[in-house]
């Protein structure tokens, strides 16, 4: 993570941080090309425990201990052995190792949030994984919103399979995703203004970069 740290700075936000400091706003006087939820959980630490890389590197560490958390439940799931949660971490590290860049908020949050909702997922905890695969989206609006999708076909499908079809069992099934969405959302609007919040919740921008600089879509 040096060169993001001392060149470019783009994983940490701190740049972005500093920006939000002099006034300017997110998607408006600077580009910014993620969800708001990574930004407004290193905003509130960076104002409980100062805006240092210390802080940033003890989120990264919180990170690092629900995936190392994630792969032991994981590993139960397959009948746990250490040879197992070895294989299996190490597997997860070279594949993240490839392209990590550092300490990146967005993209830590994403990784932990899909991952443990595929978890619930695998459990048959449908409501629960479709609330963080929905706080996901707010942390990077891309894979995530096919996760959503994924989840909603599934959840509408087992709900037309069920003996008796109530609407109020598919509202109970959607409802906590939608009001944490929601929540999030307002969360957003409070702290950065829906100027900036609304092109966060859509991957208009990031596809539109990625267009820039010939990355496909």
């Amino acid at each position: 993570g040096f060169q993001n740290f001392i060149i470019r700075d783009i994983g940490s936000f701190r740049n972005v941080n500093h920006l939000l400091d002099m006034g300017l706003r997110p998607s408006i006087d600077f580009g910014f090309y993620y969800g708001m939820l990574g930004l407004l959980v290193q905003r509130i630490a960076f104002a409980i425990f100062g805006g240092s890389y210390w802080t940033t590197l003890g989120l990264t560490g919180g990170v690092l201990a629900l995936t190392v958390i994630f792969w032991w439940l994981l590993a139960r799931e397959f009948g746990f052995s250490w040879w197992n949660f070895a294989i299996l971490l190490g597997l997860y590290e070279m594949m993240v190792g490839i392209a990590y860049s550092g300490p990146t908020p967005a993209h830590a949050l994403v990784r932990v949030l899909m991952a443990y909702s595929l978890l619930c997922t695998l459990k048959g905890m449908l409501r629960l994984a479709l609330v963080l695969a929905g706080l996901a989206t707010l942390a990077i609006p891309s894979l995530p919103i096919i996760l959503i999708g994924m989840l909603c076909v599934t959840i509408i499908w087992q709900w037309w399979q069920a003996p008796q079809r109530r609407f109020r069992d598919l509202v109970a099934q959607f409802g906590p995703a939608v009001v944490v969405y929601v929540l999030g959302v307002l969360s957003f609007i409070v702290v950065f203004g829906w100027r900036s919040t609304l092109p966060s919740l859509f991957p208009v921008h990031g596809m539109a970069m990625y267009r820039a600089i010939n990355l496909g879509f």
